[in-house]
This record gives structure tokens, sequence and C-alpha cells, in this order.
């Protein structure tokens, strides 16, 4: 239980939620998870799940998951200094293991900036609407505005027509390779 909800702890990862919570500062709590310290990679975060968001989250199943882990992965890839990488999207718990942001809360006039506008318009120019809320964002110790919240696989938030666009004019190489393919998965269902 955190701050008086409990999180969704099915019977298979008891054990790993308890690990999580005894051995991880919790880093931050927002409206739907909790975003802990992983316990044995600093340079990651597990962000779990509350119980009384599991309604609102991922409700078609695993292949919305699926979707979510391949989404996150290309955005990394298109956007390496603005996302963080995904390593994880699980149902039991629902949880998210990303790379951990070292950085400062944006305020609200950095929502007014051009820096900002630009950024969550190259997301929408590459087929990605995310949560432009403040909150869902952090400057990094580079100075980079990065979106450390999860991008979920829902259809009303990616475009693959554009996706792949995107994938296509701004990688190269293996990058390139790879993005394609996530598209392929995240988009075969």
């Amino acid at each position: 239980m955190v701050d008086g909800k409990l999180l969704y702890m099915p019977s298979g990862f008891e054990r790993l939620i308890k690990k999580v919570e005894e051995n991880s500062p919790k880093i931050g709590e927002g409206s739907e998870k909790v975003v802990f310290e992983h316990y044995t990679k600093p340079d990651r975060v597990i962000g779990i799940y509350k119980e009384d968001a599991q309604d609102n989250i991922w409700s078609d199943g695993n292949e919305e998951r699926k979707t979510t882990f391949y989404l996150n992965k290309i955005m990394n890839l298109l956007y390496p200094q603005n996302f963080p990488p995904t390593h994880l999207v699980s149902s039991e718990p629902r949880a998210m293991e990303r790379g951990r942001v070292m950085g400062t809360p944006l305020v609200k006039s950095d929502r007014l900036s051009d820096e900002f506008k630009n950024l969550i318009s190259s997301f929408a120019e590459s087929g990605i609407a995310v949560d432009p809320d403040i909150n869902n964002f952090l400057r990094d110790r580079d100075g980079n505005i990065v979106y450390v919240d999860d991008f979920a696989g829902y259809d009303q938030n990616y475009d693959p027509k554009k996706l792949r666009l995107a994938i296509e004019s701004k990688l190269e190489g293996e990058d390139k390779v790879r993005a394609l393919k996530y598209l392929e998965r995240a988009t075969y269902f």
C-alpha cells in the first residue's frame, strides 16, 4: 500500500512488488502509478500501476501492452534525447521499467516556450500524441526536455502511417530496421 492506495498485485508477483517496495525508494506518484528506483539497476525506474487505475489502463489486454512496449521503443529511437528507453511492459503486475531521467520538473512558463511547443509538434508529426501536461516532462542534466510518462498504445494515440514515414525519414541503418520491425509488431494486432 502506498499513500493509502493498494497497488495491483497478482499472487505470482507479490514477491517482486514486495522487493521493490522494501528495497527501492519511491521517486514519485501520480494518479495512475507509483514510480520507484529500480532495486538493482540505478539507471532505471519501475512504475507500478495503482489498483484503482486498472480500469483505465490497458483495457484491451496483452495486445495493447505489446503495442505500448514497441511504440515506446520506436519513440526512443526517433527521439533518444527526449524519450527514455523502455525495458519492460508487464501485465502482472501492470508495470513499466524505463530508463531513469535525472532532471528538474518543468515550470508553467516552459509550456509556452517554442522549445516545448516544437517538441510536442514534432511528436505529433511523427504520428504520436503524448499527454502534453508539463508534469509528464523533466529537463534533464543536458538541458533536454524529456517525456517521462508512459506512452500507451491506444489506437487514438498513434498514427501508423505517419510513424512509418518518420522512421523512414529520420532513421538510418540498424536503427531504421529495428524501428520498422517494432512498428510491424506494434500494429500486427
